[in-house]
């Protein structure tokens, strides 16, 4: 017995995920699976809930788990650990949602944005399928009515002014006069439709999309860049662990919106010998 199934390993290697089972001491047919035996106590979490609604004292309870917030939230929560938050919920006349509620339509708005994958629309389409049917059974079952408000207010609102795919914080550049000096790189990832002979293919396209002080950004991945200098990627064949010489720096800056093909170099005792540290690359 392995959780996830070896199956499932198969098809998505790397995957993570965990036994969690549900059950109201009211249900006959819930229980713990813990005391099955050494198999189950090693994969099967027991989580005794007391559900609740006009039938869950009986053995009816059944039913009533997917409509049950304590048995729901541990569920989504795996699915964007640490990412949940709400914005500012004053009305805004010139959102289309806030007027929707205003003609009386009842709405449930959901804001989803970049994943920490390059290939980020599973991960995505999972978080969006659990959120959008927990919310519209919730307004189904006239359950939203009941809902504790403090638990809504108890997650923190999103106070990030701008994100980007990965901010390389601190790291050295090269200016034009071939001089260094320290800033903080923003690099934005966009999805974009590439014709090949396979037919169209989804790629994901990086570029410099701001150069300065960014510590007002958020990012899906932040670098130190302390100790280290920023450069436009070599070559096609430069990997982690070669050593590049650079005697032209100024041949080596970065610009805004160039392709985020980038090299992240560690200076040698060499004069502008350096190590690469990491390579930095999407599709083109």
């Amino acid at each position: 017995m392995s959780v996830p199934a070896a199956e499932l390993m198969q098809r998505h290697p790397g995957a993570s995920g965990e036994w969690v089972n549900f059950y109201d001491d009211d249900d006959v047919i819930a229980y713990p699976l813990q005391p099955l035996g050494e198999a189950y106590r090693k994969s099967v979490r027991d989580v005794c809930v007391k559900l609740n609604g006009l039938f869950t004292w009986t053995p009816m309870v059944h039913p009533f788990y997917w409509a049950d917030d304590r048995v729901m939230e541990p569920m989504a929560k795996p699915l964007a650990p640490g990412q949940v938050g709400r914005y500012d919920d004053s009305f805004e006349v010139r959102a289309f949602g806030d007027n929707m509620t205003r003609w009386g339509t009842p709405s449930v708005l959901i804001e989803t944005g970049p994943w920490p994958s390059r290939a980020p629309d599973e991960p995505l389409v999972q978080l969006n399928f659990v959120a959008l049917a927990t919310a519209l059974d919730a307004l189904a079952s006239r359950r939203a009515a009941r809902a504790d408000v403090a638990r809504y207010e108890s997650i923190p609102e999103n106070d990030s002014s701008g994100l980007v795919y990965l901010l390389l914080k601190g790291v050295g550049l090269f200016g034009a006069d071939g001089r260094p000096f320290t800033a903080d790189v923003g690099i934005s990832v966009n999805r974009a439709v590439r014709d090949s002979d396979k037919g169209p293919q989804l790629v994901h396209v990086g570029r410099v999309e701001e150069l300065g002080d960014l510590r007002v950004l958020g990012a899906l991945e932040s670098v130190d860049g302390s100790g280290l200098l920023a450069v436009p990627l070599s070559g096609p064949g430069a990997k982690e662990g070669d050593t590049v010489h650079l005697p032209e720096p100024k041949q080596h800056t970065l610009q805004l919106g160039q392709p985020a093909e980038l090299m992240l170099l560690k200076p040698l005792e060499k004069a502008s010998t350096y190590r690469v540290e990491r390579i930095i690359r999407f599709d083109r």
